[in-house]
């Protein structure tokens, strides 16, 4: 007995169901073992000042025969008398004296397994009392009765046999006194109902307010003065009947009443939730019941391809569209790696439902949890469907509705591209080299071979207090501007390949004799220049370079201050700009080797200038 204790512990059910009531559910299976019949006196002193204040305050309000009258008792457990803890509840004993490990109600207040009480776990001086109390073989002086409860169940097979459930038979319509007024036999069911309340019909609706009625239960929309004047005009027997075929056959009569069966389908075309981000092709679906109903479709067939229509018929448009049900209720917009398993059985729960409540007439979500109390759907049926459903996810299928119009408009397409790519093909190949050549040595050939790449800066500083600035591509020196300063200049590009660096001094409006520099003549004199090349993704075989420079070119060197002096960076001279203010000046700095890295590289230009 003590083993089937311990083995009904250890294969416990889930925490989340558990968590109903003090010491979760305990079964009935274990007796109560003998203990003594007149426990000692140390042992009632004990019970009755360590263990029932504990039992009264945080147990009896729902394990009691209080709580049974009330109706809130919770698991079958009662534990306000001795018999009802030797009774015990749905799990197991709540209490096997000198047992502590095989005790229920101790795993309980340990929150290990169950967590009781709910509403926070004891202290551990507490729980030690009813260790010790355990360990002394649980004496409890309280003699009276277990009050008799009674456990719910579920009857699924009789639930069955419910008249909604039953298959249809026919009825004789009902004996009526007027049988001048039924025009059918539901009028009679009708009449009868009203015969025995001791009501009488009213009488016929005038032919205008009959047509509103009819207009707006088959269409939604009232009468057209036109509409209504054909069937006020019409004095044949039949005119209300072939009113009513007209409006079946209007468009609008499917608009109308697929309206119906989209609300019960939850169909919309956003999926809800926080996002509520569209769906482009949930209207392939809304037209597919809207024609549905135009067209009169047989309603064993109108399910069918809702539940099985891309399987039933693969690759039709009209069955892969009615598809669409299954995926047109709620659904969030972003998933995460904790969310995607919830919200996966959301999705098929609202599935199963939808299949439930809209073609079933059945509450099935119930049955997630546990047998349904109503419906007659058990917890095997629901994860049955589940099962079913797992497979069935969004998805977008292409199909092409009218094969052979798209051939004839590929066919007509390809007939008015195929001469001009032959002609431009032709060109390619005879005529388009000889042009390249000569473009290539024409006019501007020296400035295109360069091929420079305008790179925009990513940050700019200097050594002094000048405030140095980007602004867009172009890096501009303002604020109090020291007469020896060092800018640095940093740069990110993917390009690679690079052979060289190209300043551009621009001249300036503002400067003194509208040159780019900041001397009496709006000069200036770059004495020294480094370039260094890092990735910008590190990794072993990818490490810093700093090409060497050669002076390649310079409009407007001043003799004696050539661009070269600049590379040598002997700090005393070097390219000078000032013999030609007021105009754009320009150096060409080429490395001896290229420059770029796999993953992209940062380029850092430092610019020195001394008096």
């Amino acid at each position: 007995m003590n083993s089937c204790a311990s083995d009904s512990r250890s294969s416990r059910a889930p925490r989340r169901l558990l968590t109903l009531a003090l010491a979760g559910a305990w079964a009935t299976a274990l007796p109560w073992p003998r203990v003594e019949a007149s426990p000692a006196p140390e042992g009632i002193a004990f019970f009755e000042s360590k263990i029932r204040p504990v039992l009264v305050q945080h147990c009896y309000q729902c394990h009691s025969a209080e709580a049974l009258r009330a109706g809130k008792l919770k698991a079958e457990l009662l534990v306000d008398t001795r018999a009802g803890m030797a009774k015990g509840g749905e799990s197991g004993a709540a209490v096997v004296p000198g047992k502590k490990e095989a005790s229920l109600l101790l795993a309980a207040l340990k929150y290990d397994g169950f967590e009781m009480p709910p509403t926070g776990k004891l202290p551990d001086a507490v729980i030690a009392d009813f260790e010790k109390w355990i360990d002394m073989g649980a004496p409890d002086p309280r003699d009276e009765p277990v009050a008799e409860t009674k456990t719910r169940t579920i009857d699924v097979t009789a639930g069955r046999d419910h008249w909604s459930y039953r298959r249809l038979r026919p009825v004789s319509p009902p004996e009526v006194r007027n049988m001048n007024w039924p025009r059918n036999e539901i009028d009679r069911f009708v009449l009868a109902k009203q015969e025995a309340a001791g009501v009488a019909p009213n009488g016929a609706a005038a032919k205008e307010a009959l047509a509103r009625r009819v207009f707006f239960d088959l269409t939604g929309l009232p009468p057209t003065p036109g509409e209504l004047k054909v069937f006020l005009t019409d004095s044949a027997a039949d005119a209300y009947e072939k009113m009513v075929d007209r409006l079946l056959a209007s468009p609008r009569y499917g608009e109308r009443w697929a309206r119906h069966w989209l609300d019960t389908v939850r169909f919309a075309e956003s999926g809800g939730y926080e996002f509520d981000a569209n769906r482009p092709g949930a209207y392939h679906y809304r037209d597919f019941v809207i024609k549905a109903f135009n067209a009169d479709m047989p309603y064993d067939e109108f399910l069918r391809l809702q539940v099985a229509g891309d399987v039933l018929r693969p690759g039709e448009y009209e069955a892969t569209s009615a598809t669409g049900f299954f995926v047109a209720g709620p659904y969030p917009g972003q998933l995460t790696a904790k969310t995607a398993e919830p919200i996966r059985y959301d999705q098929l729960d609202d599935m199963v439902q939808a299949v439930g409540s809209g073609m079933l007439g059945m509450t099935i979500g119930c049955a997630r949890c546990h047998d349904h109390k109503y419906d007659a759907i058990s917890h095997r049926d629901y994860y049955a469907m589940i099962a079913c459903l797992k497979n069935t996810a969004h998805t977008t299928a292409n199909i092409d509705r009218d094969p052979e119009a798209t051939r004839l408009a590929r066919a007509e397409w390809t007939a008015k591209v195929e001469p001009v790519a032959a002609a431009a093909e032709r060109f390619r190949k005879t005529e388009l080299p000889g042009r390249l050549a000569a473009w290539l040595a024409g006019p501007g050939a020296a400035e295109r071979a360069a091929a420079w790449l305008l790179l925009d800066p990513q940050q700019v500083s200097a050594t002094k207090a000048t405030l140095v600035e980007e602004k867009g591509d172009v890096v501009v020196a303002s604020g109090k501007l020291e007469g020896n300063d060092d800018y640095t200049i940093t740069f990110r590009t993917h390009q690679k390949g690079l052979t060289g660096l190209r300043l551009d001094a621009l001249k300036s409006p503002s400067a003194p004799g509208g040159g780019p520099g900041t001397g009496k003549d709006g000069g200036f004199r770059l004495t020294g220049v480094k370039v260094t090349a890092a990735p910008l993704v590190a990794a072993a075989d990818r490490k810093p370079v700093t090409p060497k420079l050669r002076a390649a070119a310079a409009s407007f060197e001043q003799q004696g201050f050539e661009l070269a002096k600049a590379v040598d960076g002997d700090g005393n001279s070097g390219w000078s700009v000032d013999g030609q203010p007021g105009k754009d000046h320009s150096a060409v700095f080429e490395f001896d080797a290229d420059v770029g890295f796999d993953g992209g590289t940062l380029v850092t230009v430092q610019l020195s200038f001394k008096n």
